[in-house]
């Protein structure tokens, strides 16, 4: 039975020690390719730097996308309260969720809170597709496929494909340790968090207990 008690299911199972490993060897590996290359070390450094910079626009994007999410479904939230029109194909279903669950005297903000928690799962899952394509967008802008795998055929061939393998599975595992959608999704959820943790100034109550209160008495679902 799972009752959160413990530091272990807040903290998980597992330290950082794998990531922190793999940082170091890859670091280590990378010295070692490159001191074997010789005069063409230069190989090696273009091949490293242009992974980094697409681990950097990786993050970054997840940062950027949602934030815009956020500013985008609040815009939403606001034009359907105030009674404007919004051009988003979102808004139809904002405005018809908002008008069947109109909420009671709770100040702006908790209002803002309760519906963005209500129908962030489901504007996520209308711009899935646009999400994928930011992602890969902003990738592209960083990253030259064709000439990272010829630099990458090109060192092979001189220290041969074993260490590379090795160099690309360690710096995979020590700078990308996570998906780009569970990384996407661990912001999410905290900015989520912070919704359900804040507190109302009308009720002083926290907007989970007021989540809880429209859930049983006023039908609160996104469907």
């Amino acid at each position: 039975m799972k009752r959160f008690t413990e530091f272990k299911d807040f903290y998980g199972g597992m330290d950082c020690g794998v990531q922190l490993k793999a940082f170091g060897e890859a670091l280590r590996l990378a010295v070692e390719i490159r001191q074997r290359l010789g005069g063409k070390g230069y190989l090696l450094e273009t091949y490293v730097s242009s992974f980094l910079d697409a681990a950097q626009s990786a993050y970054s994007a997840s940062s950027d996308y949602l934030h815009a999410a956020t500013r985008d479904l609040d815009a939403l939230i606001a034009n359907a309260l105030d009674g404007r029109r919004n051009d988003n194909p979102f808004y139809l279903k904002t405005i018809r969720f908002i008008w069947k669950h109109p909420l009671g005297n709770q100040e702006r903000a908790t209002k803002f809170a309760l519906y963005r928690v209500a129908l962030f799962q489901k504007y996520l899952r209308s711009r899935a597709r646009d999400r994928r394509a930011f992602f890969r967008e902003r990738l592209l802008a960083v990253l030259d496929h064709k000439a990272l795998d010829q630099l990458r055929r090109e060192i092979d061939g001189i220290v041969g494909q074993k260490p590379m393998d090795k160099l690309a599975r360690l710096l995979r595992q020590g700078f990308l340790p996570s998906t780009q959608p569970s990384a996407f999704m661990q912001e999410t959820t905290a900015t989520l968090i912070r919704d359900l943790t804040r507190r109302d100034e009308v009720t002083g109550r926290f907007v989970f207990s007021l989540w809880l209160d429209t859930v049983v008495h006023a039908a609160f679902s996104p469907d």
